[in-house]
């Protein structure tokens, strides 16, 4: 079936919390505050939400050099303006589909709320602080074969250890990607777009928010850089506030992980009593801050009084501190997040009540599979939904290939399998009153029975799959295109691979074609 909604539930390493705070959010409530779901909730949160116009006005400062001549900063000026918040690293060619899904969500999401008559804009934070430059350095596209291609930037002075936001893009094989493009439809308009923005010697987080911004809709979306000089003198205050009781943050995130494991979750991220949630920038780098006696302490200096007051700016939230400090940062009514945020989210609301930061309504994600028209006429004619690619290879397999038998052997082993199931089943009935060694040696040898036959009928199938090797072809395409290196299509594949193939008018499609109350991962026909 096309256009489905699937449950988190059956999707491949799905958490029982995120599936908990998405279909059972009672059992949840306490972790996170506000149901997705619930409209009455998002009107609480909006009638809560309390900003200081002092902190607007320094917020409006810094996103109008971030985002120059961007209409929407102005909006976010006027005192009743709120935000949706969303982020990501800043990847290769905006990196996997999920992150442009981010942004389409916030976008949608913020109009939605300006319809209700609460002003929204939507506000990207782009994670440049992290200094994993492997992760971001590469992305994977299609061929016109529909094969997966991996493109990778290259080294770059001062990756690995420079925050991402920082590093120079580097000389990176732009000729990969013609290539892979080079028969696409809109292959030539994707590939201007991303040299235009990808151009070598620039900064890597202005080319993820020029190409980005420019896919979502020029103007649509503003961006947030916390490295940029004026972010960070606007965030000091919060992270010298965070860093002042750092000791009873670490206690109170520990707590909070205890109490989710006790109630049988899982904890996204692991902290001990001596864990710093914060990383120093100097010279450059990003490093972990350590805690000790109390404080915050860094190449053997106590971070306290007036040396934290001088060195505030230089502070940098970890993964549970930084969404608090976002929160801080902008009216925040709705955060956009995906699975794995919403798991760390669940610890990191331990930090908001120590910080006195509220929380806001955590919305999901739109989380797709885009299905071409050869994709989906090739799902019907082997009977396949998406969810068929979730399980074995060998599984697929022999599903598509029960669909390949000849009608006379499907015959036979139909007639076969009935006739040995109702003489098992006449045996059963005459040992019904039987009890002992005999009637468990008859149950055990009717399994084994059974098993043997539905053996045969999996030989079968496989082996029908094999002489059709257009069958064969057609199942290996289908993987590469929905369920490419055994994960789904938005983890791996760039947006940008498919606006080579349906051009621009892509993002308005998928806005009118995502069903945007989809608690799950769907299908999107394109």
């Amino acid at each position: 079936m096309l256009g489905e909604c699937i449950p988190y539930w059956q999707i491949p390493g799905a958490s029982r919390l995120v599936t908990d705070f998405l279909y059972s959010f009672d059992r949840v409530a306490r972790f996170y505050g506000y149901d997705p779901w619930d409209k009455e909730a998002l009107f609480r949160r909006l009638e809560r939400l309390q900003y200081p116009s002092d902190r607007r006005a320094r917020l409006v400062e810094v996103l109008r050099v971030q985002n120059p001549g961007c209409e929407a900063v102005e909006r976010l000026a006027e005192p009743s303006a709120v935000a949706v918040v969303t982020g990501q690293q800043v990847g290769l060619l905006t990196g996997p589909a999920y992150t442009f899904y981010k942004a389409l969500t916030a976008v949608r999401v913020a109009e939605e709320l300006s319809a209700m008559g609460a002003p929204a804009v939507p506000i990207f934070w782009m994670a440049t602080e992290d200094h994993d430059y492997k992760e971001v350095a590469e992305c994977w596209v299609f061929d016109g074969e529909g094969r997966p291609v991996r493109i990778e930037a290259g080294w770059s002075e001062g990756a690995g250890w420079r925050p991402v936001g920082e590093v120079i893009l580097p000389e990176w094989p732009v000729g990969v990607l013609e290539e892979a493009w080079s028969g696409a439809p809109h292959g030539r308009q994707a590939l201007e777009m991303v040299r235009r923005a990808y151009r070598p010697g620039r900064r890597w987080a202005a080319a993820f928010a020029e190409l980005l911004g420019n896919v979502v809709g020029p103007g649509r979306l503003l961006f947030f850089d916390p490295l940029g000089r004026e972010a960070r003198e606007f965030l000091a205050p919060a992270l010298a506030r965070a860093a002042e009781q750092a000791p009873a943050l670490v206690a109170a995130v520990r707590e909070r992980t205890a109490e989710l494991e006790r109630c049988g979750y899982e904890a996204q991220v692991r902290v001990g009593a001596e864990t710093s949630l914060f990383f120093i920038i100097a010279d450059g780098r990003r490093v972990r801050a350590g805690l000790s006696g109390g404080a915050l302490e860094w190449d053997g200096v106590r971070l306290e009084g007036s040396v934290l007051a001088e060195n505030a700016r230089n502070l940098s939230a970890g993964a549970l501190l930084r969404p608090v400090v976002q929160d801080w940062a902008f009216p925040s009514a709705v955060n956009v997040v995906g699975p794995a945020e919403i798991a760390y989210l669940g610890q990191a609301g331990a930090l908001y009540e120590v910080l006195d930061v509220e929380v806001p309504v955590r919305r999901p994600r739109a989380s797709c599979t885009l299905i071409e028209k050869g994709a989906a006429e090739m799902l019907e004619r082997y009977g396949l939904v998406l969810g068929d690619l979730f399980g074995s290879e060998q599984a697929l397999q022999e599903a598509v290939g029960a669909r390949l038998r000849p009608a006379a052997v499907v015959e036979a082993l139909g007639i076969s399998a009935a006739g040995v199931t109702a003489g098992l089943d006449r045996i059963g009935r005459a040992l019904e009153q039987w009890r002992g060694p005999v009637r468990r040696a008859f149950e055990k040898s009717r399994g084994k029975i059974l098993y043997q036959m539905g053996k045969i009928e999996r030989a079968v199938a496989r082996e029908a799959l094999r002489r059709d090797p257009r069958a064969m072809r057609d199942l290996r395409w289908l993987s590469d295109q929905l369920y490419p290196r055994r994960r789904l299509q938005e983890r791996v594949y760039s947006i940008m691979a498919f606006l080579a193939r349906h051009g621009g008018g892509l993002t308005a499609a998928l806005r009118d074609r995502i069903a945007w109350d989809c608690p799950g991962h769907q299908t999107v026909v394109i």
